[in-house]
């Protein structure tokens, strides 16, 4: 009985286990570029806004 619980249970549940963690990586790692780009562009364009309202206001 222990030859067949340590033989037969560990392994399909440590095969089910890795078997879980990679689809959660690929994911996250598409995740996070997206992330960081996103907040790049907003905050470009908000500081152009910036110094064009800057310039429009000193040359007024």
């Amino acid at each position: 009985a222990p030859q067949l619980h340590e033989g037969g249970d560990p392994k399909p549940q440590l095969h089910q286990l890795p078997a879980c963690p990679p689809q959660q990586q690929p994911p996250a790692y598409e995740v996070q570029p997206l992330m960081d780009l996103s907040p790049s562009p907003p905050a470009h364009s908000r500081l152009e806004d910036e110094l064009r309202a800057e310039i429009s206001d000193r040359r007024r």
